[in-house]
């Protein structure tokens, strides 16, 4: 989209609009899918996530045994009760 924004649109976008085009950074985003038999989470509050100091894990190597530190959090799935979507984003997403 950032190469070919100016061919795309008929009428040109405003400058600002292309402006956001052309700052945005692409990266990496990951879902973990959970099955449980029951549902142990509250269904009226399906999510659950978790903080972390950024300075704690910024400070931290990441390597293949600690990525879990970097899970945003957990939410329901809609029409499937018993199952939790995990996210996790940047670098310990590869």
């Amino acid at each position: 989209m950032k190469q070919h924004q100016s061919g795309l649109f008929v009428p040109a976008l405003p400058a600002d609009k292309v402006k956001v085009i052309e700052t945005l950074k692409m990266g990496t985003v990951n879902k973990i899918f959970l099955e449980f038999e029951t549902p142990f989470w509250d269904l009226k509050n399906p999510g659950i996530m978790f903080l972390n100091s950024g300075d704690e894990l910024d400070n931290q190597v990441l390597d293949e045994t600690n990525w879990v530190r970097h899970l945003l959090g957990f939410d329901a799935v809609l029409n499937l009760p018993n199952m939790l979507v995990g996210w996790i984003a940047g670098p310990a997403s590869k």
